[in-house]
């Protein structure tokens, strides 16, 4: 006799649902993971304090959803590109191709593409930097405008903050070369340099130093119309020069006749740049 065995298979189908998992701490109580011999993270029920106590592993930013840190809803820490540091509420972007960039601050280096090798330290520093490469710009706005310029270093709040294409200028204290266009600028004080535009080659040192136009070139400024004393263990300024360097060095027939034609003069300083329109009426006349 033969046995005929059917073996059914009962084949269920199972559904898997959303669903929200939740482990209540009790009244000072401690989530705690571990092995056996060393904790890993531990949550704190009575201060809400979240402890890594091994090593927290970011992956490299590659785009706005890996490896990268929000506050709220918006970037605050990654490290998108080639070498580059952003820390800061909306600091760098995840579109650029620069390398080598340092950014900390609020809105720093956002909008950054191809520049490379810069250091914006500051809310708002080096915020419209575009193609600009090794500028260094360290303070609230400092170098807000740049775009194109190369190698300005500004140091200070505001300080050459409407610099757009100008290069190699230096600005160091808060204001310094705050209208600055120019290229090849120097500013070391408080809003020193802050009336140059279009300038050139202008160098303006201590409080409030400004060239006598803004669109002046090849000038030093030491101090501003305040200053009434220059004190320097020489008592004459030399420029340069050097035997080595001349051809065709012939005596003068100048003599006597000539220096007796100098005439010594007296005067009194009277600043157009002391008026409004630059106009001098004698009211601001030094003794």
């Amino acid at each position: 006799m033969k046995t005929l065995f059917i073996a059914l298979s009962l084949i269920l189908s199972t559904n898997v649902f959303s669903q929200n998992i939740s482990n209540t701490l009790g009244t000072n109580g401690v989530f705690t993971i571990k092995d056996a011999s060393a904790n890993f993270l531990t949550l704190s029920q009575t201060s809400g304090q979240l402890n890594i106590l091994k090593a927290l592993r970011l992956e490299n930013t590659s785009s706005s959803t890996i490896g990268v840190i929000l506050k709220g809803s918006s970037r605050f820490l990654h490290n998108f590109g080639n070498n580059n540091t952003f820390l800061g509420v909306n600091s760098g972007n995840f579109t650029m191709t620069g390398y080598d960039n340092i950014a900390l601050g609020w809105n720093s280096l956002i909008s950054n593409f191809s520049g490379y090798y810069n250091t914006a330290v500051g809310n708002l520093s080096l915020n419209s930097n575009y193609t600009g490469f090794q500028n260094t710009a360290v303070g609230e706005s400092s170098l807000y405008n740049n775009t194109l310029g190369i190698n300005n270093t500004a140091v200070g709040v505001n300080a050459l903050i409407l610099n757009v294409t100008g290069s190699s200028n230096t600005a160091l204290g808060c204001y310094s070369l705050s209208s600055n266009t120019g290229s090849n600028n120097v500013a070391l004080g408080y809003s020193t340099g802050s009336t140059i535009t279009t300038g050139t080659n202008l160098t303006c040192i201590g409080y409030n130093a400004e060239p006598n136009l803004g669109s002046a070139y090849n000038q030093i400024t030491l101090g501003n119309n305040q200053v009434t004393t220059l004190r320097c263990n020489v008592q004459s300024i030399s420029s340069f020069s050097d035997g080595r360097d001349k051809k065709n060095i012939t005596d003068l027939s100048l003599g006597l006749d000539f220096i007796m034609k100098v005439k010594p003069r007296l005067f009194n300083w009277d600043k157009r740049e002391w008026y409004e329109n630059n106009i001098s009426d004698g009211s601001k006349m030094k003794e």
